[in-house]
């Protein structure tokens, strides 16, 4: 099976939609010393949208699904 081609402005890749949200929160022990707290989540509702269309296997590939993350940042 070799690739498949479309013609000229006829291939398209399915519809592609994700909702990502997040929370900041800035936490000051004193002047100079801050704590920065952030909780974020990708692709919130699960769906799933194409990464990429693998032409050779002819295969879809997936983005990642929901992907929660928690980051800390403190100065000083």
């Amino acid at each position: 099976m070799g690739i498949i081609y479309a013609g000229l402005n006829q291939g398209r890749l399915p519809y592609y939609h994700r909702l990502d949200v997040s929370l900041r929160r800035k936490f000051m022990f004193s002047e100079k010393m801050t704590l920065d707290a952030v909780i974020s989540c990708t692709n919130a509702y699960n769906r799933d949208n194409i990464f990429y269309f693998d032409r050779i296997n002819y295969k879809r590939i997936n983005q990642l699904p929901i992907l929660p993350t928690l980051g800390l940042a403190f100065t000083f």
